[in-house]
């Protein structure tokens, strides 16, 4: 058994009960008609777990596993945000005492210092693509900066 409901921003949730547990999730949809086609495919889904046609796994979260036609387990992992500054940080933390030379982590921090200066400490490794990160322009503005 499901049913839909509405939150008061007008978007679609869909609540059913399986298992013995009542669950609720969010279609992240205001038309009606989406809402209604995903409440029909739940409901087959369901029917399918239940004649065993189509098998739930020990390890899957159901909602997501009978809302995505049983080809999702879990929700995919967010991925985390990490800032340039973080990931030096963790880096240098990470490297074993006596491993490098005293000469070769300045070398690196200075390196370091650079990046920070062209493209911001604070500057999200996860949206690094080749359009965001233009290595020419960057070089290009460097040299601009020094008169070289």
């Amino acid at each position: 058994m499901a049913w839909l409901q509405t939150d008061p921003s007008g978007n679609f949730h869909i609540s059913f009960r399986f298992a013995g547990r009542k669950f609720k999730r969010s279609l992240r949809t205001k038309n009606d008609s989406e809402a209604s086609a995903r409440l029909h495919r739940l409901e087959e889904n369901i029917r399918l777990v239940e004649s065993g046609r189509l098998e739930l796994p020990d390890t899957a979260d159901a909602p997501v596993f009978l809302l995505s036609d049983g080809k999702l387990e879990s929700r995919r992992a967010t991925t985390e945000r990490v800032q340039l500054s973080v990931l030096f940080q963790r880096y240098f933390d990470g490297i074993p005492d006596d491993a490098l030379e005293v000469t070769t982590i300045k070398g690196m921090k200075t390196h370091q210092s650079h990046l920070e200066r062209l493209i911001g400490s604070r500057f999200r490794i996860d949206s690094l693509t080749r359009e965001t990160w233009n290595c020419p322009r960057k070089v290009d503005s460097e040299s601009i900066l020094t008169g070289r």
